[in-house]
């Protein structure tokens, strides 16, 4: 049985480019049930949900035609997922064009231990999806982008986004809770 940690500070404010491109689609009215379906699909067994987060911070997008590399799956953001596609001023243009732009946080003030780890900086504002599952196949794959709202406002400043994709499980020996490993990793890195 693999047991796999989800958490993430998520949020594509970084695609403003998608005006010229299909839109992001954005429902932030998506449940936590609805969402691991999106992301798992058939023959994958879930227990032991827990959602750490408000309600608007987990969604589901499509983006088929745009700059994001998929066709759909879920988002979860440090403020409301939707701000995605309203992207500050300009309504159904995705992403964030004006510096300063936020959302806001949407589970002020509360921060995850392994993000903190990664990004080696307190967190804020973190939602956090956790849940044990088992694959009835041979093999599980999960594809995931990574955006900051943050971006460029606060490059090397005190603010910054980070992302964690954890995973803990049999055979599995790594720095983070429950022995977890960091698979979101830069290539290379």
């Amino acid at each position: 049985m693999f047991v796999k940690r989800l958490a993430l500070v998520f949020v594509f404010g970084w695609m403003s480019g998608l005006g010229a491109m299909a839109q992001l689609q954005v429902d932030n009215t998506t449940t936590v049930e609805e969402a691991l379906q999106i992301l798992l699909g058939p023959g994958v067994v879930v227990s032991n949900v827990t959602f750490s987060g408000d309600l608007n911070q987990i969604g589901s997008f499509t983006g088929i035609g745009s700059n994001l590399g998929m066709d759909g799956g879920i988002i979860l953001a440090t403020g409301d997922c939707a701000f995605a596609t309203t992207g500050g001023d300009e309504v159904g243009v995705g992403g964030n064009e004006e510096g300063g732009g936020t959302s806001g946080g949407g589970n002020f003030g509360v921060g995850d231990p392994d993000l903190e780890a990664v990004s080696g900086v307190t967190t804020n504002d973190a939602v956090v999806l956790e849940f044990d599952f088992v694959a009835l196949g041979e093999e599980i794959r999960f594809e995931y982008v990574f955006g900051s709202e943050e971006y460029n406002e606060f490059v090397c400043g005190t603010v910054n986004d980070a992302f964690g994709f954890f995973l803990s499980g049999p055979g599995i020996n790594g720095p983070y809770s429950n022995n977890a490993i960091n698979v979101a990793i830069v290539p290379g890195t």
